[in-house]
């Protein structure tokens, strides 16, 4: 299958696409701190929390990545 790409997005787009893919990864290099670099976490609500905020990033990021590059 053939996609059609418009190259031509706005600036906004871009910066929008940029911001959620930046978070998604600071979210995502937080959780990875809390799994594998810290020393153990004891406490269960702060695993939760970064999960939670790590998912919902990568949810924003899915949503402007199909808006920027219109595939799923």
């Amino acid at each position: 299958m053939i996609y059609s790409m418009n190259y031509k997005k706005s600036r906004e787009d871009i910066e929008r696409y940029l911001d959620a893919f930046n978070y998604w990864q600071q979210m995502l290099t937080n959780l990875h701190a809390i799994l594998f670099d810290e020393k153990e976490v004891k406490d269960p609500s702060v695993i939760k929390g970064a999960l939670n905020r790590e998912a919902r990033a990568k949810e924003k990021y899915e949503v402007q990545r199909k808006e920027i590059f219109g595939i799923g």
